[in-house]
């Protein structure tokens, strides 16, 4: 882990791997336990009404995934942000990480701008209503409304 990178909100995922060197420096197989840390990073552009968060593995200082979005408000101002299109490497689907991106990021918007709300998208592919569906199950402050998911801001939560 690099130094300085880590603080406390900086999530950890606990892994096995499957290698390791025997006592001539060759590799074996074997199992051991590593820890590896992510981060996302938001851009706002207020002019385009849009939002942009990178998600990273620190660990093997990698991007392993992206969310793109836009910006609305309602009538009373408040802003909604609304994700448009999210990517994970192929790798890293299937094994939680794709529900860990969406949550940092959620999380990075709903605690920079604590006046908003966050939505899903109308249109959601098999791997994005699967996530929205594990948000739902995990958060009180998640809910599907009609075509949509919305997550509203609560401080012991999401």
């Amino acid at each position: 882990m690099p130094r300085g990178r880590r603080n406390a909100s900086t999530p950890e995922v606990k892994e096995k791997v499957s290698t390791s060197l025997d006592n001539n420096n060759n590799i074996k197989d074997s199992l051991m336990d590593i820890t590896r840390f992510f981060e996302v990073s938001l851009t706002v552009n207020p002019e385009e009404r849009s939002w942009e968060s990178k998600f990273r593995d620190v660990t093997v200082f990698e991007e392993i995934g992206s969310m793109k979005g836009d910006i609305s408000r309602d009538l009373e101002g408040i802003k909604f942000f609304t994700v448009t299109n999210s990517e994970l490497k192929d790798t890293y689907r299937g094994k939680g990480f794709g529900l860990l991106m969406y949550e940092l990021t959620i999380k990075r918007i709903l605690d920079v701008y604590s006046d908003s709300y966050f939505n899903s998208s109308t249109s959601l592919n098999s791997n994005s209503s699967s996530t929205w569906d594990a948000l739902v199950k995990k958060y009180i402050n998640v809910e599907k409304i009609d075509d949509h998911y919305k997550v509203t801001r609560f401080k012991k939560y999401l």
